[in-house]
């Protein structure tokens, strides 16, 4: 695998911004200003492929929801049947007598990731979503 060249450039901004990325440099232990700003274009770049509905993504489907609500446990698996296709692997954790922490771990089309994503959401009893999407090619 060949290594992509690195180019330098120029990036102009106001002192306090400044600031508040070197704090964050330093606060989550990024190398480098360089470090940080290569992981927000990254991410910046992989939402923007997000948009393309046959864009090949990875990522995960955290899920915080109420576990007593009638026929909400059919409903989430159900839909996750639904889309077999896009879901890789879940993970099912008992929080308390009434919530559950669900983490599904999804591939496929961004259109499939985000349909899958945005019904589970909606579900009555659904207290907390989160869709975390790479790219993967």
């Amino acid at each position: 695998m060949t290594e992509d060249p690195v180019t330098r450039f120029g990036v102009t901004m106001e002192q306090s911004l400044l600031q508040e990325i070197d704090r964050l440099v330093e606060e989550r232990g990024y190398a480098s200003r360089s470090d940080f700003l290569r992981r927000l274009a990254r991410r910046a770049v992989t939402q923007r492929k997000f948009e393309d509905e046959e864009q090949r993504v990875v990522g995960t489907l955290t899920l915080l929801y109420e576990h007593s609500r009638v026929n909400l446990g059919h409903e989430l698996t159900t839909i996750q049947h639904d889309y077999a296709r896009a879901v890789a692997s879940s993970l099912h954790v008992h929080l308390s007598h009434d919530d559950c922490l669900e983490v599904l771990v999804l591939q496929g089309s961004s259109r499939d990731v985000r349909e899958l994503a945005d019904q589970l959401r909606r579900l009555r009893g659904v207290k907390f979503s989160e869709l975390s999407v790479a790219a993967s090619s």
